[in-house]
């Protein structure tokens, strides 16, 4: 049978599947990984959490649905993304998670790791109790383990968190950058996230990290030698384009480079201010295995901004995608395009740091 034809029919028989044969699940998306490789195999999971109820789609909005508008370009060429997902206002309604099916009710004493009364929302154990329809798919890198969970609230298409399998905290360091990138090299249909302390992490206490195949407005700004910082004479080349919030483009074809100059550059950057100096990182594999990372320093001093109700700025609004799911915030979504550019433009430049000036030769060689 050509490996099409399999691949079609594993697809098929996973996205019938019902929700509590978690291993038959995971099996059958390790067989359609090994014929189609990791985003195919991600993309056939998050097609079975949908169809069995545990990711939220418009069918749970009876008057309204998901839509989409552009601004106008920004100078360094970004068209900034608005998304309207009311579906999103339901993530915190535990009496309809739980009607849904998405959220049980539980005793205290069945989960571990509480921290102020709540139990970690990422822990393996928690969400096998928690969420039983949630399916974790394990991958292997670096000789780390991390799960992936299809976000049932999301962002973007095909949206997951992957978590670290070991309870520990959210805190940059090298394996997760190395990790990022050959995540996105094994999935380049799939964009790969972080957020870390006080730059939009929500969940402190657990290293996660956000993953999705929508194509992100800052993939888009123009770089060129105009802006190039750094690299004629190495493997990655560095960019800081003009654009709203300061960001470092990483770009170059060999992995372990391009994670050594993305950590030297968050490490610098941590260095000037330990206690409040932190990062956004966006990574994806593009066009001949040119894989990029997006660098966007951030402070904890400046982590909000009017137009996000709930929570900080983000790696999502950071990157130009700005979501709105509230009705009271639909104003600032149907807008005209000049309108919608000046509101990611002030959203950006609220959340910029101060002093960005980098000394990138002394970052990036030795």
């Amino acid at each position: 049978m050509p490996k099409h034809e399999q691949t079609d029919q594993l697809r098929s028989k996973l996205i019938e599947l019902p929700p509590n044969d978690h291993s038959q699940i995971v099996d059958i998306t390790q067989e359609i990984e090994n014929l189609e490789g990791l985003g195919e195999a991600l993309k056939a999971l998050h097609a079975q959490q949908k169809n069995c109820g545990f990711v939220l789609t418009d069918s749970d909005e009876q008057n309204d649905s998901e839509s989409i508008h552009h601004s106008s370009p920004s100078d360094g060429g970004v068209v900034f993304e608005f998304l309207w997902l009311p579906v999103r206002e339901h993530r915190g309604d535990v009496a309809y998670l739980q009607k849904r099916g998405i959220l049980t009710q539980c005793d205290q004493s069945q989960l571990i790791n509480i921290n102020n009364g709540k139990a970690c929302f990422l822990c393996k154990d928690n969400i096998t109790v928690q969420m039983p329809k949630e399916v974790l798919y394990p991958i292997s890198s670096g000789g780390y383990e991390y799960l992936a969970g299809a976000q049932f609230a999301y962002l973007g298409p095909n949206h997951f968190t992957i978590m670290n399998s070991t309870h520990v905290q959210q805190v940059w360091r090298k394996p997760v950058i190395e990790f990022m990138l050959e995540f996105t090299m094994n999935a380049p249909e799939f964009r790969i996230t972080w957020n870390g302390y006080g730059a939009g992490a929500s969940i402190l206490y657990h290293e996660h990290m956000q993953a999705t195949t929508c194509e992100f407005p800052i993939e888009r700004i123009k770089l060129s030698s105009a802006n190039q910082v750094f690299g004629s004479n190495s493997q990655s080349s560095v960019f800081a384009p003009d654009y709203p919030t300061p960001v470092w483009v990483v770009q170059g074809q060999d992995r372990h480079d391009v994670a050594e100059a993305v950590h030297r550059l968050v490490s610098s950057w941590h260095s000037r201010n330990p206690d409040q100096h932190s990062e956004n990182v966006l990574a994806y594999c593009g066009d001949r295995q040119m894989l990029t990372a997006c660098v966007f320093p951030r402070t904890s001093t400046k982590r909000t901004h009017p137009l996000i109700r709930k929570g900080g700025v983000a790696i999502f609004e950071v990157a130009g995608r700005i979501v709105f799911s509230n009705p009271e915030e639909r104003a600032n979504f149907d807008l005209g395009l000049d309108l919608l550019r000046s509101r990611a433009e002030d959203l950006l430049g609220a959340v910029a740091p101060d002093d960005t000036d980098m000394e990138f030769e002394a970052a990036l060689s030795g």
